[in-house]
């Protein structure tokens, strides 16, 4: 997940819908109740997370974040490397399209219908894939922040693309990078702390909102939702091939 959300093109929550535990991420980012901090409950606040869940997860995804952003950097600078690396991730997510789709019923027109809604939100979504100049102050990084979430909540629309939409995609992966670079050289990057933690701070507001509606949603109306999630996964391939 952590390599995938580097990614413009491919998405956290494509891998977690992928590897079959999509339903557990969003239980568990829901066991995350503020609530019990403003009441200054925080052994409460504490138990109520599923950290058997939640720690190990978090920590594979910085550690990719750290380890895979200069390699995934030199991937996509040399085409040869680009072109497989692309093509296993595509043939990843259209042979999981497959299996999914057949939990799904296919007489239900409904099912149809939100399948092809999310194919061409994906599409258009990726077709649009310009640079748009967004002002680089701390309101708007927030701002990114929650947007940038709420598509990786859902399998199909990478985070990163919503970065590239909004042209922070490269400011954010130099920021990320300066970061993890200071701390192994032990100083104190004060000026990536703030863009980031603005940045954080969004991404943390929308956890705590998104998840829970992504999660009713596909609790109460699994096959529409999931056919929804399939369509938008199919679509997503088209923005690999824009990387």
């Amino acid at each position: 997940m952590g390599i995938a959300d580097l990614l413009p093109g491919i998405s956290g929550g494509t891998v977690a819908f992928l590897t079959n535990i999509y339903e557990r991420w969003l239980s568990a980012i829901k066991s995350i109740q503020p609530r019990y901090l403003l009441k200054l409950q925080f052994r409460t606040f504490i138990k109520k997370i599923n950290w058997r869940f939640l720690f190990p997860l978090l920590a594979g995804i910085i550690v990719a974040i750290f380890l895979f952003s200069q390699i995934i950097h030199f991937i996509l600078e040399h085409s040869t490397y680009k072109k497989y690396f692309i093509y296993f991730f595509a043939s990843l997510i259209f042979i999981s399209i497959i299996s999914i789709a057949r939990t799904i019923p296919k007489k239900n027109p409904i099912n149809w219908v939100f399948f092809l809604c999310g194919a061409a939100i994906s599409y258009l979504i990726y077709q649009g894939l310009i640079s748009y100049p967004m002002q680089s102050n701390y309101f708007y990084l927030f701002l990114a922040g929650l947007l940038g979430v709420f598509a990786m909540l859902l399998p199909g629309i990478s985070g990163s693309s919503v970065l590239v939409l909004l042209g922070l995609y490269q400011t954010i992966i130099f920021h990320v990078k300066n970061f993890f670079d200071s701390i192994v050289r032990q100083t104190l990057p004060l000026q990536s702390m703030l863009f980031l933690g603005s940045f954080t701070l969004g991404i943390l507001l929308g956890l705590m909102v998104f998840s829970r509606l992504v999660l009713y949603l596909y609790k109460n109306y699994q096959h529409a939702t999931n056919s929804l999630l399939l369509g938008l996964m199919l679509g997503s391939i088209n923005g690999l091939f824009l990387l």
